[in-house]
């Protein structure tokens, strides 16, 4: 889900500059009510048999459209499906998710905090690529950054709770019984999940027989960022949240549910703007229990952490990367 929310939101910026975009892959079930104004086309395409297969679809579709650019999101793009591409004398724009493939992109994304070109030395193979690296090139859905941020360090009175807009892997429960116990009863919890999330008949129930009138459940709300300036604490997973709680000036408690966000949390760690408490399959309730406890205690802990964070995301990155790309030499009209 936080693939298809930064493909959204660099398409809506791209819209707005006047270019035209179409979305592949995503089932139908993925469109949001904005997107038919977004997209001039949403072709779902799930079943995925060989990188040259994938490929040849693209090209298919970008030929008949008359694309110049196409947006790589998806782990499973490697060489052989960047060449075929390039072949044909595409632009390419390519979010790499750190793995260990080449890359013939002609702009490479990497918005995690610990992003550096270091990394990327003995994978670029195009001469003139452009590496856009760290958290300035996030991007992030439309209202963030909220407009009303309020001062960092404030005590806090609500956490956020979110791990993601697909399956939480039962990551929300677990947070909650184990903080509901440990916080003072003043402290309440505000919980965001994704439509999507197949737990969520269990999560509303699980929250009416447990939540101690203390719990919020939101299901997929809209506008989200104001809920971010609800809170003073954010206990999330280490995906695109983080960012969102970054540029919204929130302290961020970090609990990784998929392997690809371990090094993005690690990242975000080493900055300031959170602290890693590692795997969900990894993390104890007095683990958990004994660092959010010691944050909401130390005021000071959390305004730094509040800086670092708004200091490393305005949340323009969307902007930037379609700004880059319009203005990309030799463009292909």
């Amino acid at each position: 889900m936080g693939h298809l929310v930064r493909c959204r939101a660099l398409a809506a910026a791209l819209k707005k500059r006047g270019e035209d975009c179409l979305m592949i892959g995503p089932a139908a079930q993925f469109a949001g009510p904005g997107d038919s104004h977004i997209f001039s086309e949403w072709l779902p395409d799930t079943q995925w048999r060989s990188s040259e297969d994938d490929a040849s679809k693209v090209l298919a579709i970008a030929g008949r459209t008359g694309a110049s650019w196409v947006v790589l999101d998806d782990y499973r793009i490697d060489e052989q499906y960047q060449l075929m591409l390039k072949a044909a004398g595409l632009h390419l724009l390519h979010f790499d998710g750190g793995s260990s493939q080449p890359l013939w992109a002609d702009i490479v994304v990497d918005a995690s905090p610990g992003a550096s070109s270091e990394r990327f030395k003995t994978r670029m193979r195009n001469a003139h690529g452009r590496l856009m690296l760290g958290p300035r090139h996030a991007v992030l859905r439309a209202g963030f950054p909220p407009g009303d941020i309020r001062q960092s360090g404030r005590p806090v009175e609500q956490v956020l709770v979110m791990f993601g807009g697909g399956d939480d892997r039962g990551a929300i429960q677990f947070v909650l019984s184990a903080l509901l116990p440990a916080t003072h009863a003043g402290i309440k919890f505000l919980v965001i999940s994704g439509a999507s999330n197949p737990r969520n008949g269990d999560l509303q129930k699980w929250v009416v027989d447990h939540g101690q009138g203390r719990v919020k459940l939101a299901i997929d709300p809209d506008p989200i960022a104001p809920l971010f300036t609800e809170c003073e604490l954010a206990l999330i997973a280490g995906g695109t949240s983080t960012y969102e709680a970054a540029c919204s000036g929130l302290p961020m408690v970090i609990v990784t549910i998929a392997e690809n966000q371990i090094d993005q949390a690690e990242s975000w760690a080493r900055s300031g703007a959170a602290l890693y408490v590692g795997p969900l399959d990894g993390v104890t309730a007095e683990e958990l229990q004994s660092e959010i406890g010691r944050l909401i205690a130390d005021d000071a802990q959390r305004a730094r952490m509040s800086d670092i964070g708004r200091d490393l995301a305005d949340g323009r990155g969307a902007e930037r990367l379609a700004r880059a790309m319009i203005d990309y030499p030799e463009r292909r009209t």
